[in-house]
């Protein structure tokens, strides 16, 4: 018996299955370097949302827990973010983000509060301020 017909077949199968994966690599490599997704070269976006500053403050000294939103009366408020974005080359950006999470607000005081070692006796009007960076 000959082993020449078997070696035939395997080098037949080995050259279709070779042809097959050069065959589909191909288009995915064409596919990749002909669509660029991002074409632009600066572009601007907004979000808006409704903010809740909501949390305590503890006084070390003290001991004392002040609520942002029952002593110092801050509530929800519409605030917005943007990020300017410049490609400059084809895998390089350069963002710019911005955020406006700055509130004040004059509240009288309906309870004796001692922060940092000074005392905010009842119904003295406070101004506080609240700025995220």
């Amino acid at each position: 018996m000959n082993n020449f017909g078997d070696t035939n077949q395997l080098r037949t199968g080995l050259r279709i299955a070779m042809v097959l994966v050069v065959a589909a690599a191909v288009p995915l490599l064409h596919a990749q370097t002909d669509t660029d997704f991002d074409v632009y070269k600066v572009r601007v976006d907004g979000f808006w949302f409704y903010s809740n500053p909501t949390g305590t403050l503890q006084d070390a000294t003290s001991g004392n827990i002040i609520s942002l939103h029952k002593d110092l009366a801050f509530s929800s408020y519409s605030t917005f973010t943007g990020k300017l974005d410049w490609k400059f080359t084809r895998k390089n950006h350069l963002y710019l983000v911005g955020a406006a999470l700055n509130q004040s607000r004059q509240t009288v005081l309906q309870r004796t509060i001692m922060f940092h070692g000074q005392t905010f006796n009842v119904g003295v009007v406070t101004r506080a301020n609240l700025s995220a960076r």
